[in-house]
């Protein structure tokens, strides 16, 4: 009896003075581990109990944001610091995917690399318990437990209850001083150190992989460079551009590919200026390829595209819009060109209309409109009705919708979305409630469809509704950003494939398609229009945001055209940039912290419209045109830092500059036979 009673009491005296403690100390680490998890916790709570006699973490923090490419502003950003006290060190892994060595004796950010090996302490800010729950998983569970077992053992043993149930609390008493033992020897004998309380090192994860950034690079067609609030419209509100301007950076000096639709997204695609590009003009896939019906020449299967580097590197890839690089069916395909996702129009000149009657996805053709509105016809007299070029589906509907559903599908996972949107390009069939939007007095005259494609009794409205339309696309895409909170990590780029519609003849008073760039001065001071090489034609609006990364509302005046996109993008998500291409990265310039000097060339090679070319190199533009006749123009010289109007023609005055840009311009011309252009004097 005196030996039953002397078991117990060690029994209870064991559980009351291990217990207790050992509960206290899982509890604590619980809540240590809780702490380092949840993301509203800052690493300057988190010193691990050591005293630091180096900066502290505030100065570490401001010596990462003293490097503007790291895109840091606040903890959020650094995915885990290691801290290596004797040597006054530290290593900040950042969620932009940079590895920075930092001295924490002055906050300067080092260069050399550090062996992982000799670091002995990790510090974590934590991705919302990702990768570190495994830890939590025995300390909470346990703690919980061994609390309740204790509790319950003082209760039994000391509550003056009958002797009748001392028994039956002895029992039951025993049962649970065995589980807590059993606990106690799984927590101390844990083979994992993830999980081992009391292990010989201090608990530690291993760095998770950056989460990539994701990419929504949005392409307007035909639209002016100075057609955006941001850039100085003032007749048409677009807040939702203006927003991404003022949260991201405006290029001043940004050049589209070419001065027309398909060459233009080559170049984009593929990285390759118009001297190298496979697709410099808008030519029909039928007059090579009388197979197909629709589309335009495709790019080769053995063209490198922008979506088959994301593809490659693991991201979904999706582009809803208008394509226009070859037939469903052909090698220019863009399922056949890195896309896993397509929908919308295929061929440039079905997206005429905004009814049509299908659209495409991958390779299945999907009808929207069994009575579809053409986006042509001929002239008309008497009473315009805008409601007679109205269909049952608006095609610009549809294609954002499908697009938000991919966006949807995947936002957890890295993405390229590309949306070549299809507006302002005539022709004008806007819903007509959108027209109400705009003053009536802007349309004192309408327009009858002499300079092509549809009649509108207020043109101007129409235009104006489609660019409106175009800002509430690209918010509604800025929102569901949000919506998901992939802001931080998603790139997004705007810009337009080139400039504002030309000039028509039959209707002076418009441009082709009934569109008035005259009256909205669509490209500011610049000369000439879509279909130019000319500043108006091919200097196009660009807008780039990345929350931590571009500085907001920044302004860049950087010469830079769409052939940078491919070594840009590719340097972003940590890709090596393919040989052969012709632009540069804009990472460095984006990011507000750009070294470059001067830069390479920027060429058009254009047979189009009269046969053209134009060089960009430093701040001059040599131009000539009319290359595809008997007698084409003289050279143009132009210095656009001081005439962006392109007024004052140089050529005679400065030869040699002249004869610098030939130079340039036929050493970067390779020869084309679909699409040829002959320099003179070759």
């Amino acid at each position: 009896m005196k030996l039953n009673l002397l078991t117990r009491r060690i029994h209870y005296w064991a559980t009351a003075f291990v217990a207790v403690p050992f509960a206290l100390v899982l509890l604590t680490g619980t809540l240590l581990q809780l702490k380092k998890q949840l993301p509203w916790v800052q690493p300057t709570e988190m010193r691990g109990g050591k005293s630091f006699n180096w900066v502290g973490f505030q100065e570490v923090l401001g010596a990462l944001k003293n490097r503007p490419e790291l895109g840091i502003q606040d903890w959020n950003d650094v995915q885990r610091l290691d801290i290596r006290p004797s040597k006054g060190l530290a290593k900040a892994i950042l969620h932009s995917g940079w590895e920075v060595q930092l001295d924490l004796e002055n906050g300067q950010v080092l260069q050399q690399a550090i062996r992982r090996s000799d670091w002995i302490e990790s510090l974590h800010d934590g991705s919302y318990f990702a990768g570190n729950w495994s830890k939590l998983g025995v300390f909470l569970p346990a703690a919980i437990v061994v609390l309740v077992m204790w509790i319950t053992g003082l209760w039994m043993f000391w509550l003056p209850f009958a002797v009748k149930l001392r028994r039956k609390r002895a029992a039951v008493r025993t049962k649970a001083i065995a589980i807590f033992w059993v606990f106690l020897a799984a927590t101390f004998g844990a083979p994992s150190r993830e999980t081992s309380l009391f292990a010989s090192q201090p608990i530690t994860s291993q760095p998770t992989q950056a989460q990539p950034y994701n990419v929504v690079f949005i392409l307007a067609d035909d639209l002016g460079w100075a057609e955006l609030g941001s850039y100085g419209q003032k007749k048409i509100s677009t807040p939702h551009l203006d927003r991404l301007a003022s949260e991201g950076v405006r290029f001043t000096e940004h050049y589209s590919g070419a001065p027309v639709c398909a060459p233009s997204r080559c170049v984009l695609m593929t990285g390759k200026h118009l001297g190298h590009a496979e697709i410099r003009g808008n030519l029909q896939a039928k007059v090579n390829f009388p197979e197909f019906s629709e589309g335009q020449h495709p790019i080769s299967s053995q063209a490198y595209t922008l979506a088959e580097m994301f593809q490659r590197s693991g991201y979904k890839t999706g582009a809803f819009g208008k394509w226009g690089l070859g037939p469903v069916g052909s090698t220019g395909d863009p399922t056949e060109q890195g896309f896993e996702q397509f929908f919308g129009y295929n061929c440039q000149a079905i997206a005429h209309s905004y009814y049509p009657r299908f659209l495409w996805r991958n390779r299945e053709s999907i009808e929207i409109n069994p009575k579809p509105i053409p986006g042509h016809t001929k002239p008309e007299e008497g009473e315009i009705a805008a409601e007679r070029w109205v269909g049952e589906t608006y095609a610009p509907y549809r294609i954002l919708s499908e697009a938000e559903a991919f966006l949807n599908e995947n936002a957890n996972q890295p993405f390229f979305l590309y949306l070549p949107f299809i507006q302002p390009h005539v022709a004008m069939h806007p819903p007509v409630s959108e027209l109400s939007s705009f003053p009536e007095s802007w349309d004192e005259v309408p327009y009858r469809g002499g300079n092509g494609y549809l009649p509108h009794p207020r043109p101007r409205a129409a235009y104006a509704a489609m660019i409106k339309e175009l800002d509430t696309s690209v918010g509604r895409i800025l929102a569901l950003l949000k919506q998901h909170r992939i802001e931080e990590r998603t790139l997004v780029v705007f810009t337009s494939d080139n400039g504002a519609t030309h000039a028509g003849s039959k209707e002076p008073r418009f441009h082709v398609g009934g569109a008035d760039p005259v009256f909205f001065e669509s490209t500011a001071d610049l000369k000439g229009y879509k279909g130019s090489v000319y500043e108006g034609g091919i200097r196009v609006p660009m807008i780039a945001r990345l929350p931590g990364r571009i500085p907001a509302g920044s302004v860049s005046d950087l010469p830079s055209y769409f052939a940078d996109w491919f070594p840009t993008l590719a340097e972003l998500i940590g890709q090596q940039t393919p040989e052969g291409l012709d632009g540069i990265s804009l990472l460095p310039e984006l990011c507000g912290a750009s070294s470059v000097k001067r830069r390479p060339p920027m060429v058009w090679v254009f047979p189009e419209y009269g046969g053209q070319v134009a060089v960009r190199f430093g701040n001059h533009k040599l131009v000539r045109r009319g290359l595809a006749g008997k007698n084409p123009s003289g050279w143009e010289l132009y210095d656009l830092k001081s005439d962006r109007g392109e007024r004052d023609n140089l050529a005679d005055r400065f030869p040699e500059l002249v004869d610098e840009g030939v130079k340039i311009l036929r050493s970067e011309m390779e020869e084309n036979p679909i699409f040829p252009v002959r320099v003179p004097g070759e």
